[in-house]
């Protein structure tokens, strides 16, 4: 598998397109198996499959695997990261994991991921190198 062969993988897009147009569920297990095997990485593009059962969504753990493993990470874009209603998910808690360990982040997209003021300030002062930051269907209060 890719995880196990490809160590020194540098770029990783999973998004429902990956698998043949066929859905991709990603849970934070899944990501911590991901993120403990391809510390390498510098961009990450993660696009899960939205389902109705919270077992199939990104959390703040999430975050903090990612941030945890993954400390070369110049790219990391996460897209859709709530469960159904609207509840929250990776938002303030993710981007102050994030914005607090991966301190070489130039482009950071928070796509469809609940961020209040908490998270913005975070990311504000924790990210000395960002060049691009995308808050497209964040909430923003």
């Amino acid at each position: 598998s890719i995880v196990t062969n490809c160590k020194h993988l540098e770029e990783l897009s999973l998004s429902t397109r990956s698998l043949d147009h066929r859905a991709m569920y990603l849970t934070d297990k899944e990501i911590e198996l991901l993120s403990d095997k391809l510390t390498k990485l510098e961009t990450l593009y993660l696009i899960p499959k939205l389902t109705k059962a919270d077992d199939n969504k990104l959390t703040a753990m999430a975050a903090v695997e990612i941030a945890k493993h993954m400390p070369y990470l110049k790219r990391l874009y996460l897209r859709d990261c709530y469960a159904s209603l609207g509840k929250n998910h990776i938002g303030d808690d993710g981007a102050v994991v994030i914005a607090s360990n991966i301190k070489l982040l130039e482009e950071l997209g928070l796509v469809g991921c609940k961020i209040d003021q908490r998270g913005i300030v975070s990311i504000a002062e924790g990210l000395p190198h960002l060049k691009k930051l995308y808050l497209c269907k964040a909430w923003l209060n």
